[in-house]
């Protein structure tokens, strides 16, 4: 809908000629319409329920009245864009807009740049330092991006100590076979003997002892069996010492 300056000068008389108005409206041709639609808006609002007025008049006072509710709406909405905090540029943003000065200082004070050499880049290679900062934030956003890889949790190796346990002696425990300084001096056979004095091996103990568990010693000494033909081999450890055939055994160290 749209008013005409006659229907706005005729509504003002209508007004002024109902309302007693003074000051009146006024009413010359030359009068601006902005002055003449805010002097009859601030009259109609004094009308009274039971004053009678044209058609023409009505609807004058009708488009002024929404002419202002979307003037206020305007200027509402503007008011909050106003207060509505401005978003901060991106590091990205900054690097595409900036001047060398501005690049300059932030390769010197972004720890993200603090890998790129600025003497490599005079002025006259803005751009081409533009493109390197943009490479190095491309590639952090895409390694922050990247999917978390979960890595496993190494078990701590937990190394057990021997701890010599002192058991009474049982019936049937596998007893130390002495070694007699004899038997120690006697030559052992001209034969390969993987084992020397100072290997540590380990060996299952007699079934008749009382500690089952495998076991681990050091070799303290060698000895020829005529007898049985065998080599046994003499290991201590915390568990007390022990005999055994060097077939028997398995070498560690």
């Amino acid at each position: 809908m749209k008013i005409t300056k006659k229907e706005l000068i005729k509504t003002a008389k209508e007004l002024n000629e109902l309302m007693g108005l003074k000051p009146a409206i006024p009413t010359a041709k030359d009068t601006e319409d902005s002055v003449l639609m805010e002097k009859i808006g601030e009259a109609a609002e004094m009308l009274e329920e039971d004053d009678e007025i044209s058609e023409v008049a009505q609807a004058v006072i009708d488009f002024i009245a929404e002419e202002k509710e979307e003037a206020a709406e305007e200027e509402k909405v503007e008011e909050e864009e106003k207060h509505e905090p401005e978003e901060e540029e991106t590091t990205e943003q900054l690097v595409e807009k900036s001047d060398y000065k501005v690049l300059k200082t932030m390769v010197a004070e972004y720890p993200e740049f603090k890998g790129i050499d600025i003497n490599l880049y005079p002025i006259k290679k803005t751009e081409e330092l533009r493109a390197h900062m943009l490479k190095v934030l491309a590639k952090a956003a895409e390694k922050e991006n990247a999917p978390e890889v979960k890595k496993e949790e190494k078990k701590p190796v937990v190394k057990k100590e021997l701890v010599k346990k002192e058991t009474p002696a049982k019936k049937g425990a596998e007893k130390e076979k002495p070694i007699s300084n004899k038997t120690q001096n006697e030559s052992i056979p001209l034969c390969d003997v993987p084992i020397t004095i100072g290997n540590i091996v380990s060996f299952e103990p007699a079934k008749s002892h009382p500690i089952s568990e495998i076991q681990e010693g050091v070799v303290i000494g060698l000895a020829w069996e005529k007898r049985s033909a065998s080599i046994f081999v003499k290991i201590k450890n915390d568990n007390g010492t022990f005999h055994k055939e060097i077939h028997s055994l398995t070498i560690i160290s």
